[in-house]
């Protein structure tokens, strides 16, 4: 089971797609230690077998597939290689068999080679506590393209004062700091799925962090991985945190209590049409925001009551019930009612503060009626 663990741990590294078709997947003993090693183009990763207990040098490439339908629920087994083969038998029972292995070519070991010998890049101390905040970070603003359902790249800003999460495109964007995190000078920018990817792989561990503008390579006691990042353009790691900054007043602002409007807004999105949008308007002096959306599919309207209301003129604007979903059901995660603001009838912004005293800052863009 532990050398299973250990097949997929390297495995999901390389493969976020799936495909393994020209992957390279390798166990080598160094005569003390069981090594699992996967490799591709630009992802690598290598890690020690827990308790394994080795008698020579040597090593082979494998199937991943024919690997895991072997190890797949077995308790303790031993293994020989012959050269071409890989004998196995369970230490209790009469389980045994073979696979047939695949030789270590020229090109294995440079591929190897390559993301091994990579120089360092600049380097940042990482540990459970880190990652904890880089998780919630990563959960509190992994945002999509609701039109093509995909996700949206993160972007991760560390300084000697904070780190900022955060992503966005041209109609919505989250937003995430906390103070907690002070580890040194760094930016980069990846798929959530990459940064998530690395808590998983360490559990708590301390590791280092190296950054190089192509990649990230971690390292902790047992394991090694090397995951690509994307180039992203300066702007892009900029454009967020200064909008952020320029907000100095809402036209409109209340704090309401998220769970009503996102029953209402997963109410709404089976009526949903081309060109359909949810309405809200507020009136002065009035405590409560009232929403209404119609479609060729059919209407709903409701409101909600909301404190600390400011509303200087009546409101009236409109935005698509998608983008709303994508971003309010990132709430969850808050501690407090986020405040909602009005922003020039131009953007909606959610602000509110994290049990852990970090800050989350969503915004939707909307359009006047």
């Amino acid at each position: 089971k532990t050398l299973d663990a250990c097949v997929n741990k390297v495995k999901s590294v390389i493969e976020p797609g799936g495909n393994v078709n020209k992957e390279t997947f390798l166990i080598t003993s160094n005569g003390t230690d069981l090594i699992i090693i996967a490799c591709s183009a630009d992802s690598f990763a290598a890690t020690i077998v827990p308790d394994a207990t080795v008698q020579k040098t040597g090593s082979f490439s494998f199937n991943t597939e024919y690997m895991a339908g072997v190890l797949r629920g077995r308790g303790k087994m031993n293994f020989t290689f012959t050269g071409s083969e890989l004998q196995f038998k369970v230490v209790k029972g009469n389980y045994n068999g073979k696979i047939v292995t695949i030789p270590v070519s020229t090109d294995m070991v440079q591929q190897v080679s390559s993301m091994v010998e990579r120089k360092e890049g600049t380097s940042l101390a990482i540990d459970d506590e880190v990652m904890k905040f880089l998780d919630e970070g990563l959960a509190a603003t992994t945002i999509h393209d609701i039109y093509a359902g995909t996700d949206i790249l993160s972007y991760i800003l560390l300084s000697d004062k904070s780190m900022t999460v955060f992503s966005f495109d041209q109609h919505h964007f989250a937003f995430y700091r906390t103070s907690k995190v002070k580890i040194g000078v760094a930016q980069l920018a990846a798929p959530s799925s990459v940064f998530k990817l690395m808590g998983k792989i360490f559990e708590g561990d301390k590791a280092k962090l190296s950054l190089r503008k192509e990649s990230i390579k971690v390292e902790s006691k047992f394991t090694v991985i090397v995951v690509p990042t994307v180039q992203a353009n300066e702007n892009d790691f900029t454009m967020v945190p200064e909008y952020i900054k320029s907000i100095k007043e809402y036209g409109y602002q209340c704090t309401l209590p998220p769970a009503k409007m996102l029953d209402l807004i997963e109410n709404l999105i089976p009526l949903h049409s081309a060109n359909s949008f949810l309405e809200f308007s507020a009136t002065p002096k009035v405590a409560s925001l009232s929403m209404s959306f119609g479609s060729q599919n059919g209407s709903a309207a409701d409101s909600v009551k909301v404190t600390d209301v400011k509303c200087p003129k009546a409101l009236k604007v409109k935005v698509d019930p998608r983008l709303l979903k994508d971003t309010f059901s990132l709430l969850k995660v808050s501690s407090d009612d986020p405040v909602l603001g009005i922003v020039a009838e131009k953007m909606m912004v959610a602000t509110m503060k994290l049990k852990s005293g970090a800050t989350l800052t969503l915004v939707n863009s909307i359009s006047a009626e």
